[in-house]
């Protein structure tokens, strides 16, 4: 099937689930693909399997689901609204989730109702074909227009049902569902096609999040919950099953009176260019992507209103206190107040004065190393300590200077950036996941230890030396190469250029462990109005 009407990355979705048939996606089938994509083949998933990991979190893609993790993750005595029908629904789930059944189609039609009643809104029954002449049904919940598509329900008899991968097979049918049927399509044209996946395995449920983007992008947005009417003794766990679901039938009513009302300011826009825009940057123009951290930050040069360019970071932590009294001092770039905001899903949005390459900024380690850049860096670390606050993650390559201009005594005017662990001496603490593996911290840096003064000299001093160590390396054999460059000494080649570069990367690792790399283009412009 031809969709000339669909954007590009759509079409590379379009044409992949025409080489293989969603209903028909198996778990084999599946690693198979993962497998193939080494070699090039064909593949539309970002799912967090193969290390495919999603181009935005999804709570960055759309507000639905953002508003979901919210509600979903409330602690305590937090607990969402509820109807007194809603939590006999959800035992009467458990009730029926824990039976043996031998027929896919007898689950769905016990759970329909039951779900209706938990979500407050009429599901419709959907048959995709599954193999040639061979249809199955899928449980959804559709805009009154049937326009747009807000739930799919994949139920499997048992978690370790063989024949299919219940969260892979639910974002291709998706997929399917929304470049195929043919009053979806105008909208999948024109949006991120953000779609629940509700998973029931047996007595086993998950919860996570699909869009379209370029490719299929998934999410789990809880881990897999038990349906076990037993655990009703367990307040925690009936809590957590609470909260999941009413935070679906929440979004799900949102999503609906979004659309109803027309709600720019959270609309499905893909804007063709800017899919990979996080939402919260649509109100801005020039949109221009600088990187994405290992920590689960991204970093975007906007245009704000008045026309000045602005380094936006959306991240999960910061010390925005500390970053704000290091600013005044002139001792990092200075916020703009009016943008920085908390978002919805434990983000926030930080806003900052960009440090332009062309107006003369440069990151340390692109600097030729001196003593006085050694004693602008100490400076900035004890100005910094004077004033109470901590940086926590002081390596160079945090810190960038001023190059077109000195201070009188000859050193640089430097200001600190990633600000994330900073804040108040004897208050901050270390994070948990700190690279431990390639990074030499100082003695007693650890999970939830104080960030300490002298943690942060050492750090930055160690990595300044490790800077002045490798200039020196590639001083001297620059030096050999010139004095024998048709037959460069065996000590000094393959083995030093790997020791050199060696440095390098344990330089430059990011700080936190887990770290999943991925393949981002170079700078360019995202969206602009």
């Amino acid at each position: 099937m031809d969709h000339p009407e669909l954007p590009e990355g759509l079409q590379q979705i379009a044409e992949w689930l025409e080489l293989y048939p969603a209903s028909a996606l198996s778990e084999l089938q599946a690693l198979h693909f993962f497998a193939e994509e080494e070699d090039n083949q064909p593949f539309a998933w970002r799912s967090y399997r193969h290390n495919r990991v999603p181009e935005l979190p999804l709570a960055l893609i759309h507000p639905s689901f953002a508003h979901f993790l919210d509600i979903s993750r409330g602690h305590g005595e937090d607990l969402p609204s509820s109807t007194p029908d809603q939590e006999i629904a959800i035992l009467q789930l458990c009730v029926h989730a824990v039976k043996f059944m031998m027929d896919e189609s007898e689950r769905e039609e016990a759970f329909k109702p039951i779900l209706e009643r938990i979500l407050g809104q009429k599901i419709t029954n959907i048959a995709l074909e599954a193999r040639e002449g061979i249809f199955r049904t899928r449980l959804t919940i559709l805009s009154p227009s049937k326009q747009s598509l807000y739930l799919v329900v994949e139920i499997k008899n048992e978690l370790y049902d063989t024949d299919s991968d219940a969260y892979l097979e639910g974002g291709a049918v998706i997929a399917d569902l929304w470049l195929n049927e043919e009053k979806l399509q105008p909208t999948a044209a024109s949006t991120t096609c953000p779609t629940f996946l509700l998973e029931i395995m047996g007595p086993h449920a998950r919860f996570s999040g699909v869009a379209l983007l370029n490719e299929i992008n998934m999410e789990p947005l809880t881990p897999m919950l038990q349906l076990f009417p037993s655990l009703a003794t367990n307040q925690h766990h009936c809590h957590t099953l609470l909260r999941a679901f009413v935070a679906l039938a929440s979004s799900l009513e949102e999503g609906m009176r979004q659309e109803t009302e027309h709600d720019a300011s959270a609309s499905r826009v893909r804007g063709h260019a800017d899919c990979s825009v996080p939402y919260p940057l649509h109100r801005y123009e020039d949109v221009t992507w600088v990187s994405s951290g290992s920590t689960g930050n991204f970093m975007y040069v906007v245009t704000l209103p008045g026309g000045q360019r602005a380094m936006a970071k959306l991240t999960q932590a910061y010390g925005r206190p500390a970053h704000e009294a290091l600013a005044a001092a002139g001792l990092a770039p200075k916020l703009w107040a009016d943008h920085c905001r908390d978002l919805q899903g434990g983000w926030q949005l930080i806003m900052m004065e960009y440090l332009a390459p062309e107006d003369g900024w440069s990151l340390l380690p692109e600097l030729q190393a001196s003593e006085s850049l050694r004693a602008s860096v100490h400076n900035l670390l004890a100005k910094a300590h004077d004033l109470g606050y901590v940086h926590g993650d002081c390596r160079i390559d945090n810190i960038t200077a001023q190059t077109r201009h000195r201070h009188e005594d000859g050193t640089y005017p430097l200001r600190f950036i990633d600000l994330d662990w900073a804040g108040r001496a004897g208050e901050a603490r270390y994070p948990p996941f700190m690279n431990h593996t390639h990074i030499k911290w100082p003695s007693g840096v650890k999970t939830h230890a104080h960030v300490l003064a002298e943690h942060d000299m050492s750090i930055a001093m160690q990595s300044y030396d490790l800077l002045v160590f490798e200039q020196k390396q590639l001083k001297l054999q620059k030096a050999r190469a010139r004095a024998a460059p048709s037959s460069p000494s065996a000590d000094s080649t393959p083995a030093m250029r790997a020791y050199t570069a060696s440095c390098r990367r344990r330089q430059s690792q990011p700080v936190c462990k887990l770290h999943v790399s991925r393949a981002r283009p170079s700078p360019r412009i995202l969206f602009s109005k």
